[in-house]
């Protein structure tokens, strides 16, 4: 016997029209979840580095992010294994076999009538999810290109640091040192050292604490910037592709629009506009 909710012709509408409704239903189903889900993951820092901020790292040195720039800049961004699979390629067909392909109720070939009506809002949640997600990984990206741009300015113009623009450029360093770590193809032909993505991602551990650091390594935050723009161009494309569907369009919900004017206000109190990357 099917266990799924029954709704009326009128109810399926409004769900189906009103981005407000499905996030209210959302929810409330989530708030009746006794015990929540733990995290995926954490940060994947190296042993001993993550311990301690402390240890000032080896100079990355300018030759090896020059000849490390060079090989990625003919690459895609550099997005670990769980991120790069949210982020299929901007096609709209891709993007509905993406949709459907993580519905499984849908693979389950509803029959009733509540199993159909079931299958047909865990599409919506998963496409609305999905705009969300896109949205939050682009304005991320925007939040640390526009860090960067302020950290390199205060490096250039030999002026203190905006506090909060140095916790995000040092954890974006950190984690585009992380990242590199799952491509020692690209590592390999930039011919920089196997030791490269773990320095890289010490300095963005190091400098969470010590900021001072940015100074001594300019051409990196240059290079992370670029990194971050490519990123936010990519998910940016994505999101577009989106609004664009027909059947999707643009699903965004109140609290969606006051996150998006938290992060233009957050960037402004950078001090800066994000420096073209080209």
């Amino acid at each position: 016997m099917s266990t799924a909710e029954l709704f009326s012709k009128e109810e399926m509408r409004e769900f189906a029209k009103d981005p407000e409704t499905r996030e209210r239903r959302r929810a409330k189903k989530l708030a009746a979840i006794a015990v929540p889900k733990p995290p995926i993951r954490g940060k994947r820092r190296l042993p001993g580095i993550g311990a301690s901020p402390e240890a000032k790292p080896q100079p990355v040195g300018k030759e090896a992010i020059v000849r490390l720039g060079k090989v990625l800049k003919h690459e895609e961004p550099l997005l670990d294994e769980i991120t790069k699979y949210g982020r299929p390629h901007p096609d709209p067909d891709i993007i509905r076999r993406y949709v459907r392909g993580g519905n499984r109720r849908w693979l389950e070939a509803p029959k009733t009538v509540e199993e159909r009506q079931a299958a047909f809002r865990q599409t919506m949640h998963i496409e609305d999810t999905f705009q969300r997600n896109t949205r939050v990984k682009g304005n991320a990206a925007r939040i640390n290109r526009a860090a960067l741009s302020s950290i390199q300015t205060s490096v250039r113009e030999e002026l203190p640091f905006n506090d909060t623009a140095a916790h995000y450029a040092a954890a974006a360093i950190e984690d585009f040192g992380i990242c590199l770590r799952e491509f020692p193809d690209i590592v390999e032909r930039a011919g920089s050292g196997d030791e490269l993505p773990a320095t890289i991602e010490h300095v963005g551990v190091y400098a969470s604490e010590h900021p001072e650091i940015f100074r001594e390594e300019p051409t990196l935050l240059r290079l992370v910037q670029i990194e971050q723009a490519k990123r936010e161009e990519g998910w940016e494309a994505l999101l577009d592709t989106t609004l664009r569907m027909q059947g999707y369009g643009d699903r965004s919900t109140q609290a969606d629009r006051q996150a998006e004017a938290n992060v233009q206000e957050l960037i402004a109190s950078f001090g800066v506009h994000a420096e073209p990357t080209a």
